[in-house]
């Protein structure tokens, strides 16, 4: 049964339907009624979605974590998104998942934008965000508990400046001899195998997922190709090889009779940043191999065969993301 009260010139109405309480307010009184009408109807027709009142946004994510994410092939990050906020490991519970999901809407999607920022990079809020809106479009059109998605008109926040760090060779250099790695030697133990992916990944434009994926019988020595059966755009795709990245990797082999690399993804992530603050360059990334292979193959091959090789169908993320060649770099080319 729907209730009416008038607050300075607008009238408020609210109703119970399956145990979920709602309300709005319009001009008119007659308005009012004419919605709350509407809202009853559809709970009688079963066309109303609202969504549970005794469950959490917490128990939400908890649900998509494991009914979801392992279909998907960036689970990994994901799950860590998800269990940061849930307050798995060292994390806090954020404070989103605590509210009722029949209750949260825009404006708490966005405090949480707003909070985060004070916390992390814009360009990792993104992510999050970006997680946040699956899991709530998930629940719109799946699980039916919503007409339109509480996070559907979040605004990512603004990006950051293009990332503009190169690699250079001293810096490899640098990181080689942190691990105890030598030019022509195999890697012996995980954290060289992660400097010797990096170097790889230098020369190949692999990401790190890639290259560890990469499995003997997809290395074509004779051709001078890898081909990669699962990449990040979900289309397989075939590597050209330098001889330097023949080289490299040719060291490997002998370590495992199927896997090119023993590391795991996980692992490898904490003993190269491990490994990189070892060498003091903390401002280096992993992916900065990327941007740096794609810089330096541009001066070899033309942009429709850089897109080919790093597998990019936009040649704008192509340019604005990945190509950082400078002014100076340029300048060189011109006498």
């Amino acid at each position: 049964m729907a209730s009416f009260e008038k607050r300075g010139k607008r009238w408020r109405v609210r109703l119970r339907i399956n145990g979920a309480d709602m309300s709005r307010s319009f001009a008119t009184k007659a308005e009012a009624k004419a919605w709350a009408a509407q809202m009853e109807a559809e709970a009688s027709a079963g066309t109303l979605h609202i969504a549970p009142a005794h469950l959490t946004v917490g128990d939400l994510l908890r649900r998509y974590l494991e009914q979801e994410t392992p279909k998907k092939r960036g689970q990994r990050s994901e799950t860590i998104r998800i269990k940061r906020m849930l307050g798995e490991g060292k994390a806090d519970t954020d404070p989103l998942c605590h509210i009722p999901l029949n209750r949260v809407g825009r404006a708490d999607i966005v405090d949480w934008r707003e909070r985060r920022l004070k916390e992390i990079a814009p360009a990792s809020v993104a992510r999050e965000l970006s997680t946040i809106k699956a899991v709530f479009t998930w629940a719109t059109r799946e699980l039916g508990w919503y007409n339109v998605s509480p996070a559907a008109n979040v605004s990512p926040p603004q990006k950051s400046p293009p990332r503009v760090r190169r690699v250079t060779d001293d810096e490899v250099a640098l990181l080689m001899t942190a691990c105890g790695l030598k030019e022509g030697m195999q890697p012996y133990n995980k954290t060289q195998e992660a400097v010797h992916a990096f170097r790889l990944a230098i020369e190949t434009a692999m990401r790190a997922g890639e290259i560890l994926s990469l499995r003997w019988e997809h290395v074509d020595f004779a051709r001078r190709v890898a081909h990669l059966e699962i990449t990040k755009n979900g289309d397989p795709r075939d590597v050209p090889l330098s001889s330097r990245a023949v080289e490299l990797l040719r060291m490997m082999e002998g370590k495992h009779p199927q896997k090119v690399f023993t590391v795991s993804p996980k692992t490898m992530d904490v003993l190269f940043r491990r490994v990189r603050d070892m060498a003091d360059l903390k401002d280096l990334h992993f992916h900065d191999s990327r941007a740096e292979a794609l810089t330096r193959l541009s001066k070899k091959v033309d942009v429709m065969r850089l897109a080919r090789i790093s597998g990019h169908r936009d040649i704008k993320i192509l340019y604005n993301t990945y190509y950082r060649e400078t002014a100076e770099d340029i300048a060189k080319l011109l006498d």
